[in-house]
């Protein structure tokens, strides 16, 4: 989507500019509009394309955010306010970018009067087909709000789940951290100093312990 380079002014004597992105010139000025603000100049901006590949790429929208997005548009809807208006709301104050962005979208989706659930559909790294179909559920029953809170509760309920599976994976890490450091140096130090015993013997050793020994030599 192109991007647009803008000034504008919000009072008397206060100005303004950033960059907007919109699907055409005309539609710039009207998302400035709307968002209650009097467009000086509006120009297109063209950014390197390395630059948003890159961002692309290493841009990544993690399950808190998209929790907290859910969280905020629910509380939206649910106090009447209008899809798109609650999208923008909660675009303007979304702090990933990438999210914010797939927001964005969501409202130009939805503004065009496609559905919530196929905007979102076109987002498959983002919300899930379950998402999705739950969305398109409560839009089908006009009980959006309620499917909004469940899907609230179902990624606050993942995001528990993730943590104490991290939590439970310290513990292991931890100790298999400690004995390989442990074999270590029993490989590399202790067990060295029994070779020459083992030597003085004389005997055939058992191969056990000359794989033991073929290893310490090797480390």
């Amino acid at each position: 989507m192109p991007q647009f380079q803008y000034e504008v002014k919000k009072g008397p004597d206060e100005r303004s500019s950033g960059v907007l992105e919109a699907e055409s010139q005309r539609a710039a000025v009207a998302r400035l509009r709307e968002m209650g603000y009097f467009p000086i100049r509006v120009e297109e901006h063209i950014e390197a394309a390395e630059k948003d590949v890159l961002k692309q790429v290493f841009a990544r929208v993690k399950l808190s955010d998209r929790n907290i997005f859910f969280r905020q548009f629910a509380n939206l809807t649910e106090a009447g306010m209008i899809i798109t208006r609650a999208l923008r709301t909660v675009a303007e104050q979304c702090e990933n970018k990438q999210l914010a962005k797939v927001i964005e979208s969501l409202h130009d989706e939805v503004q065009k009067g496609e559905p919530l659930a196929d905007a979102m559909e076109k987002h498959p790294k983002v919300f899930s087909s379950m998402v999705s179909n739950l969305v398109r559920a409560g839009e089908t029953g006009g009980m959006l709000d309620e499917v909004l809170w469940r899907i609230v509760e179902f990624g606050e309920q993942e995001e528990q789940l993730r943590g104490k599976a991290r939590t439970a994976m310290v513990y292991p890490i931890f100790l298999l951290c400690i004995g390989s450091i442990s074999i270590f140096i029993l490989i590399s130090f202790v067990f060295p100093k029994f070779i020459d015993i083992f030597n003085e013997f004389g005997a055939e050793l058992p191969w056990p312990t000359r794989v033991v020994i073929g290893l310490c030599e090797f480390m």
